[in-house]
């Protein structure tokens, strides 16, 4: 994945779409851009294209769809190279001009980025989330 400047104004159509849908966050990672709906990264932006968490909510949306995951090739240690394939799934352009569809699209990566976390102490409240210690009886 290489950025341009091109992914920033990607980035920026991006949110805008989803905004109906949730605040979408973004972070610079791997020379593209990670998005975030509060501390959970639920799609990619690289090479102006959108990725979503691909998990069996994405797929129970779109049965039919033939799913073409990010990949990026690594060098192994004896100089050879590996291809890396990545859950999360390439958006179509049919899905990015079709707001509903989209932003239903965008709520199933977020619930499989959620269910793929469950249990794991990665994730991170939000400042607005922090629970209060509870006080002291006497």
């Amino acid at each position: 994945m290489t950025r341009t400047s091109s992914d920033d104004a990607f980035l920026l159509h991006v949110q805008d779409m989803l905004a109906p849908w949730t605040p979408v966050n973004a972070r610079k990672m791997f020379g593209g851009w990670g998005l975030y709906r509060g501390a959970l990264m639920f799609g990619i932006i690289a090479d102006d294209q959108l990725y979503f968490k691909l998990g069996i909510n994405l797929k129970d949306c779109s049965l039919h769809e033939e799913w073409e995951n990010l990949s990026y090739e690594k060098k192994t240690k004896d100089e050879k190279s590996k291809l890396i394939k990545l859950s999360y799934a390439r958006v179509r352009e049919e899905v990015l001009e079709d707001s509903d569809t989209l932003l239903q699209w965008a709520e199933a990566a977020w619930r499989d980025a959620l269910a793929n976390t469950s249990g794991k102490s990665s994730l991170k409240r939000l400042p607005s989330e922090r629970i209060s210690p509870p006080k002291r009886s006497r």
